[in-house]
């Protein structure tokens, strides 16, 4: 059997058969003859086009006589020569076997920039990723480098030139996923492969600075120093010296920065990648002189704020001046107080000492401790005139922008800002077309309402270009577990994984918050036995009074910021459940329509409510029903439930029958069992098991103890056994569940026990276990009893005690 043939030519020359090296091919026009029918292996050379380009300086005949030397000697050399080179009259061609394995590490270097580009059309970054730094490994150096016949250059460029490219793509694929060691190792990589490239020394200075080690990025900028000084007899360029620079004032004796960031310790940033490329794209637009702002939206607890924490640790390792503010609502009216914060950040103070002191008497209106440190300045006056005014704005713009490298201003909940700090933000950005300056702005979707001063100037921005908004979305799945793991430090058992998505909805605020209130670790503490009855919920399956302070008070404000009838409203909908339509929340809450379409826009405008269909609504998290509900008192939330009840059961018979396990429910919570029990008559089997599921989805958790949980393991459904179908009375399945639980268990086994008789295989003989059993803790023994005994007669008739 003939062994694989591997060659190489990236880097050294080196064949190998087998597993053995081949070191019978040594002679160098044998090594460039073999190199030259592989790289052209697509066709047949000719005899002559071969003679003139290994002797371009020999006569014709000489040539020929030459080219048939050589191809004696790599016969002789090469292992089965004759299955892998094929030699024709006037022609000779690279042609292996169909029985012998060939590879070449030129072809898998191209296959795998292949590969990367595919990916890349299909958006599989990781496909991307993985390929790309495939093909950097297989890059050891350039192509057949002991190789200096003229044929071999411009194949050897064109790789070289792949390479830097894929090496490119590859560091900035790795900074957009913040894995910056990875990005140096290509960084160095590439530099031992062309040591003259000094826009990659500016790149690897920069991911140094970026991993907190700027003794290295220093290091770095005297070794490009060294070699164009040794090599080309220059020196770095400006684009170099200034990160240099950045980086000796970042190195100072003083300890300065010009960042106000302060590293802390804080959640990792999950996801998030693609809105991770838009800022990185947008920094080093404003970098370029496109003064703009980013816009990031989304809801509470969504992670906007984590991200713009995130661009500004970036920015700030890189020696660039970042400064961060935070509006609040309670100073809304507060002039210029987020300006204010950022002229005292120790990123920009200093430089602002050093404003004409024109300038620093229109600052101290917001500084007045200059006049302490600068008593030389003239007091400000009162401005009353516009060009005072417009000498103020001038004098703020001046200062922000006095510094000499980019500048990267944050500004959390950007909603809640004053109306004359975005005035002053609009004539900043009149006033420096070309400055070097980004924005990043964070706002809540559900604050911004028509009429709010802030959409009014955004519009007036858009045509011009001078805004971005990256929307965030909740985490997916796997995103979200992926954060819970980070945070708690361990991994999640599978009940864990089963229920944190369901529960937090992809917000990581939430996620974390769960975490650090320890519930996983309880959850996970529960032993198997006590997975049943006895298990509690959630912590965020309860009433959102019971969740963490900070989801809690999230919640709340969320809430609290709604007019009355909008909370109202919102609360009359959480007694409804998750889901309702417009037409039962009309029925229940007896407004006028006009009125009731005008509060549920303001739900609607507000995020608290999604649209889903025509006349269908859903909240947009379930924890904000639970706390729209946790803030009804039990009087007012049995009289809703009531209303809610009475208003299903006055619905068309169709309807009716399709909500009756929700009537029944309802009436439950109103505490009103008589009315509840004959809501459980169902007409139709199929509609009770289907409700039954509904029921169980809305109203009790789906437990192996609980009629839910029978019906869902199917142990009530297709079951012809005697013995099962008298298992299947009531008051046994019912072990603790709700009034609706019992019912809908009750319907299913009043329509099973109706085709038992009518087949004549019902017995007669009903356990005395099924009417008492016994540590029932959920329900009083006298209210089960009353239920179970009025609700056996409507399922299977009279019945006899046990024996």
């Amino acid at each position: 059997m003939i062994p694989p043939l591997h060659l190489s030519l990236l880097g050294d020359f080196l064949l190998v058969s087998g597993e053995t090296p081949v070191t019978t091919v040594t002679v160098p026009r044998v090594q460039s003859l073999l190199a030259y029918l592989v790289l052209h292996r697509s066709a047949p050379q000719d005899r002559s086009h071969l003679a003139f380009l290994l002797w371009p300086d020999s006569t014709e005949a000489q040539a020929h006589t030459n080219l048939r030397q050589l191809l004696y000697h790599l016969r002789q050399a090469l292992p089965y020569a004759s299955h892998f080179v094929s030699a024709e009259r006037q022609s000779l061609s690279w042609y292996p076997a169909p029985e012998v394995t060939f590879t070449l590490d030129v072809e898998e270097f191209e296959r795998a920039l292949a590969t990367a580009s595919h990916a890349e059309q299909i958006q599989d970054l990781a496909g991307v990723r993985r390929a790309l730094e495939h093909a950097t490994r297989l890059y050891r150096g350039d192509l057949f480098p002991s190789c200096y016949e003229e044929w071999i250059f411009p194949e050897r460029d064109r790789l070289h030139q792949v390479f830097l490219q894929a090496s490119q793509r590859l560091m900035t694929l790795l900074e957009q996923e913040r894995d910056y060691p990875a990005a140096i190792t290509v960084a160095q990589h590439l530099l031992r492969q062309d040591p003259l490239h000094e826009a990659t020394y500016r790149q690897l200075m920069r991911l140094q600075a970026l991993c907190g080690d700027r003794a290295a990025a220093l290091r770095t900028y005297y070794s490009c120093a060294s070699r164009l000084e040794r090599d080309l007899l220059t020196a770095p360029s400006e684009a170099t010296r200034q990160v240099y620079e950045r980086l000796l004032q970042q190195d100072a004796a003083s300890g300065e920065v010009k960042s106000s960031f302060a590293p802390q310790k804080t959640a990792p940033l999950i996801g998030r990648r693609l809105q991770w490329q838009h800022l990185q794209a947008a920094w080093h637009r404003a970098a370029e002189g496109h003064p703009h702002l980013v816009l990031l939206s989304g809801e509470a607890g969504i992670g906007k704020t984590r991200l713009g924490e995130e661009l500004e640790a970036w920015v700030s390792r890189q020696g660039m001046t970042t400064a961060s503010a935070r509006c609040y609502a309670a100073e809304g009216r507060l002039p210029y107080a987020p300006v204010t914060t950022w002229l005292r950040s120790e990123a920009l103070h200093a430089d602002v000492l050093t404003l004409d002191p024109l300038f620093l008497t229109e600052i101290a209106r917001l500084l007045p401790e200059l006049q302490t440190t600068r008593p030389d300045i003239p007091r400000p006056t009162e401005l009353r005139e516009g060009w005072q005014r417009q000498r103020f704005f001038e004098a703020l713009s001046r200062a922000l922008l006095c510094a000499r490298q980019p500048l990267l201003l944050v500004l959390d909940d950007l909603h809640w800002c004053d109306t004359e700090t975005l005035e002053w933000l609009h004539y900043l950005f009149r006033f420096a077309p070309h400055a070097r300056l980004l924005i990043v702005g964070t706002v809540r979707a559900e604050e911004m309402l028509p009429g709010h001063a802030l959409v009014a100037i955004l519009r007036t921005w858009q045509p011009e270009g001078l805004v971005i908004e990256l929307t965030l979305e909740p985490l997916s799945a796997s995103e979200t577990i992926s954060l819970a793991e980070q945070v708690a430090g361990h991994s999640l058992d599978a009940a864990g994984i089963d229920t944190l998505h369901h529960e937090t909805e992809g917000n990581p605020l939430f996620v974390i918050e769960l975490v650090h209130a320890g519930t996983l670790d309880q959850q996970r503490r529960v032993r198997p036995e006590q997975a049943g009855r006895d298990q509690p919920l959630p912590v965020l399956a309860q009433t959102a009074s019971t969740l963490p302070p900070t989801i809690h008070s999230i919640l709340a404000a969320r809430l609290a910021q709604l007019s009355g009838e909008a909370r109202e409203l919102a609360s009359l909908a959480a007694v409804i459940g998750r889901e309702f339509s417009f037409p039962v929340l009309s029925r229940v809450s007896g407004e006028p329509e006009e009125a009731l379409v005008r509060t549920l826009d303001e739900l609607w405008r507000r995020r608290i409510v999604r649209e889903q269909s025509a006349d269908a609504y859903d909240f947009s998290h379930e924890k904000l029903r639970q706390e729209a509900y946790a803030s009804l008192s039990a009087v007012h939330r049995r009289l809703l439930h009531r209303r809610v009840a009475e208003a299903l059961a006055s619905a068309p018979p169709d309807e009716q029958e399709a909500a009756s396990h929700q009537i029944a429910a309802h009436y439950e919570q109103a505490n009103l069992p008589a009315r509840a029990i004959p809501c459980g008559k169902c007409a139709h089997p199929a509609r009770t098991v289907l409700a039954g599921r509904d029921c169980r989805r809305r109203m009790a958790p789906d437990s192996p103890g609980t009629p839910a949980g029978l019906l869902s393991a199917g142990r009530l459904a297709g079951d012809d056994t005697p013995d099962r179908a008298n298992a299947a009375t009531p008051g046994a399945m019912w072990d603790g569940g709700t009034t609706g639980d019992l019912l809908c268990a009750g319907c299913h086994a009043r329509c099973r026990a109706r085709s038992l008789r009518r087949r004549g295989s019902l017995p007669f003989h009903v356990p005395g276990g099924a009417l008492r059993r016994p540590g029932n803790r959920r329900s009083p023994p006298d209210r089960r009893d009353t239920l179970c005994a009025g609700v056996l007669p409507l399922l299977v008739g009279p019945v006899r005690a046990g024996r």
